[in-house]
């Protein structure tokens, strides 16, 4: 293993190259899996909001369908604390990829980091990469915002969930007002 005063000087052994190779397979693995976790919670969640609404239509009760406003906060939730907790996992990507692959290539999570979140953001992880003293770089790690993905997709995503939420927070007002009981 190369040990943080070598980093810098050290050519890596075969079993280090081995070790690096597996830690930049693990972390786009892990990353995939929480990815993979993240959209089952949100199809869960987005079942469990169909089901409270048909429960509230088919009942006539105006009110149950403010808890059904819960379910896209919830998502909401979940997708920030997936996104912050899957930071230091990019990080450890991206910091394999600058270290130890060839300059000037498309690697895989720096070009999934610049073409997804930002260019800047992918900056900004790889400078933190370069920071010499680990406890500066964790400080500088968990200093950076959450990494949002961007796009017109996730603009569109946002919008749904923020006009679902507020219909689901003014639709029992207005079926309350035309004759539905609210629970």
């Amino acid at each position: 293993m190369i040990n943080e005063s070598q980093a810098s000087s050290a050519i890596p052994t075969t079993s280090d190259l081995e070790f690096i190779r597996l830690q930049l397979g693990q972390a786009i693995t892990t990353y995939q899996a929480q990815l993979t976790l993240l959209i089952e919670l949100i199809t869960v969640l987005i079942i469990a909001n169909a089901t409270v609404v048909g429960y509230a239509l088919s009942t006539q009760l105006a009110g149950i369908m403010l808890i059904g406003a819960l379910f896209p906060v919830m998502i909401v939730v979940l997708q920030l604390l997936v996104y912050k907790r899957s930071l230091p996992i990019i990080f450890t990507a991206i910091s394999i990829e600058q270290k130890y692959g060839i300059a000037n290539m498309d690697w895989l999570a720096s070009t999934f980091v610049s073409a997804t979140i930002s260019p800047d953001y992918f900056n900004q992880l790889k400078t933190i990469a370069l920071i010499q003293d680990s406890s500066e770089r964790m400080k500088q790690l968990r200093n950076l915002p959450i990494p949002l993905f961007k796009g017109i997709y996730s603009y569109i995503i946002t919008l749904a969930i923020v006009l679902v939420t507020l219909f689901q927070i003014i639709a029992p007002f207005f079926l309350w007002h035309y004759g539905w009981r609210m629970f």
